[in-house]
């Protein structure tokens, strides 16, 4: 185990490496997406972590890892922007509307982290409270996965809306910083609007609100402009992380039917949308 945490480590920085290079190659603010998503993943997930100590659904890491930042492993910040990275190239390739781009932006998001959660928690990367396996989305509790959904549509809207107004540079960047922690108010406001309705949920039945978020969030998606070829780095970014759920797949092939389809369904979603992004138009 130490040794696929270890290539874990070392793979995500890596893939984050790809990423740092590939936004130099595009200028100064893309440099600045993948940096300030870094930092905001680091704000986010330590004051979750505190905040939601010793609580049902609270989660924790693994001490197996090697680099930290507080209470943080420094491959989850790294994963975090380079999902969150990708998906803002594959999403400007998909010809919808700039208003509908956070909410692609989300989903895309949620689509990867749906797929590789549950064979994270199984490797004994981190640990929720009170799920075992057989709970929640196969023992991901749903406020997890609202929380990536709402995290990466806040900031995504916040970023878009400022890389494209008419203002001072000078102005444009503290604002964007500043923005990181809008974004995070922004999120635990939707949680606490969201609590009431989950509290009358079991643990089964919980997952409910993910699909109703996503589904409530594809009514706002619209066709924009003329879709263009994608970014290479859409596929660089993600394709390895479902390559690790593959790897998880074999290693937990006890698993189940459902556990198989429900992975597998998620990788045709995902194929799916690389390959619209990668036709030439």
């Amino acid at each position: 185990m130490a040794s696929l945490m270890l290539a874990v480590e070392f793979g995500t920085f890596l893939i984050f490496m790809a990423c740092l290079i590939h936004a130099f190659k595009k200028g100064k603010k893309y440099v600045f997406l993948l940096f300030i998503v870094f930092l905001y993943s680091i704000l986010f997930e330590n004051l979750n972590m505190m905040l939601s100590a010793n609580k049902p659904a609270g989660y924790y890491y693994s001490q197996g890892f090697h680099l930290f930042i507080g209470d943080l492993p420094i491959f989850v910040a790294f994963s975090w922007a380079s999902l969150i990275y990708s998906a803002y190239f594959l999403t400007n390739s998909l010809g919808v509307k700039e208003s509908s781009k956070p909410f692609v932006d989300a989903l895309l998001v949620l689509l990867v982290d749906l797929a590789i959660d549950v064979f994270a928690i199984r490797f004994g990367f981190w640990y929720w409270r009170g799920y075992s396996f057989h709970e929640g989305w196969f023992g991901v509790p749903a406020n997890n996965y609202m929380g990536w959904f709402l995290v990466t549509f806040f900031f995504s809207l916040m970023y878009r809306k400022l890389t494209s107004a008419k203002m001072n540079e000078r102005l444009r960047y503290p604002l964007l910083v500043f923005s990181t922690f809008g974004a995070y108010l922004l999120v635990f406001l939707a949680f606490a609007l969201i609590e009431p309705v989950s509290s009358y949920l079991t643990k089964s039945y919980e997952m409910l609100l993910v699909v109703l978020l996503a589904l409530l969030s594809l009514l706002f998606i619209r066709k924009g402009g003329k879709p263009k070829t994608s970014e290479n780095i859409d596929w660089l970014v993600r394709v390895p992380f479902y390559l690790f759920g593959f790897y998880g797949l074999i290693n937990f092939y006890g698993e189940g039917v459902l556990f198989t389809m429900a992975f597998l369904s998620l990788v045709f979603v995902e194929v799916l949308v690389i390959l619209r992004s990668r036709i030439k138009r």
